[in-house]
């Protein structure tokens, strides 16, 4: 299975850029039968605001949307179950229904960048943050020191990885590249979706 978004702020091939953008990364309720609640429903509740039997049931609404769309595609199914508390983590919490439900109700031949780029459900802290990454990046790329502006772009991210990213941010150029490739792999590619 190729990468998915939440790569998505840390590279240009990542973020928004999948080279196919018909499989995507697990979220929560919506479709086959769930009942799209983001209020911590049940005892079995993790961060994003599903039971576990709600995010499987999202899982495999995930899962049908991709056997509809790319029969011969790897089904996201076990990937997607082993994702739910990365995913809480790494999304912001009011984001993460809206997104969940866009991944999973888009038509086949319609990829999931703006899923990812809706800004309506983004942390309050989100636009600082933006403001001062593109500053940060902007400054490295004239010192010739720079990282993927990518970082800077998506919305639903978690205050989590705000404050990480904006700690990189807070270093001398040459060490921010590092920095959020340290990020990247603690935050999102040891998420087993991602």
């Amino acid at each position: 299975m190729k990468t998915h978004h939440l790569a998505w702020v840390f590279s240009a091939a990542s973020l928004l850029g999948c080279s196919n953008d018909v499989t995507t990364f697990p979220g929560g309720a919506g479709g086959a039968g769930s009942t799209g609640s983001t209020g911590g429903i049940g005892t079995t509740s993790t961060g994003t605001g599903t039971t576990a039997s709600e995010w499987a049931q999202f899982c495999q609404a995930l899962a049908d949307r991709e056997a509809k769309c790319n029969p011969n595609g790897t089904s996201p199914y076990t990937k997607c179950l082993a994702s739910q508390q990365c995913y809480a983590d790494a999304v912001y919490s009011a984001a993460q229904k809206p997104l969940r439900d866009c991944l999973v109700n888009r038509a086949c031949n319609v990829k999931d960048d703006a899923c990812y780029a809706d800004p309506s459900h983004q942390s309050p802290a989100f636009a600082k943050f933006q403001q001062d990454c593109v500053a940060k990046h902007a400054t490295c790329k004239a010192s010739g020191a720079t990282f993927s502006d990518d970082v800077c772009a998506s919305p639903v991210i978690s205050d989590a990885v705000i404050n990480a990213i904006g700690a990189c941010l807070a270093k001398d150029c040459p060490a921010v590249p590092g920095c959020i490739a340290d990020v990247k792999k603690a935050m999102i590619d040891s998420c087993p979706f991602f």
